[in-house]
């Protein structure tokens, strides 16, 4: 996958994470099901995704920590509004499912031999 291909597909990625964090007509969010497990799956998913792509984009080390703290951030600032939205407990749970996917993304592409596989340099 090319560097400019995740650029466009970025603020799109973002944006459906969102979405999804604030379904208009959902008890409070997209994601809480009957299982816990696929509540986790959903949260690892899609804040590991968006982390992924992020430090895919990154050209650099302090780059890289900023995607981290981003994504990180995201899933904090998310779980708050959830809170404030619709009156329910913040979820801690969540923010670290979102903070390990995210962590998990950093570590992956932190080895160049991985980055070089997935990022397709022209």
């Amino acid at each position: 996958m090319s560097r400019q291909l995740l650029i466009r597909i970025a603020p799109f990625w973002i944006l459906l994470v969102l979405i999804g964090s604030f379904m208009p007509g959902a008890k409070h969010a997209l994601g809480t099901s009957s299982s816990i497990l696929t509540h986790r799956l959903y949260h690892v998913a899609s804040f590991g995704s968006a982390a992924l792509i992020l430090l895919l984009i990154a050209d650099n080390g302090p780059r890289r920590l900023a995607a981290l703290l981003g994504v990180v951030t995201l899933g904090v600032l998310i779980e708050f509004l959830q809170h404030s939205i619709y009156s329910i407990p913040v979820e801690w749970w969540d923010i670290r499912d979102d903070s390990v996917s995210a962590a998990g993304a950093w570590l992956v592409t932190a080895f160049p031999a991985v980055r070089n596989k997935i990022l397709r340099t022209p």
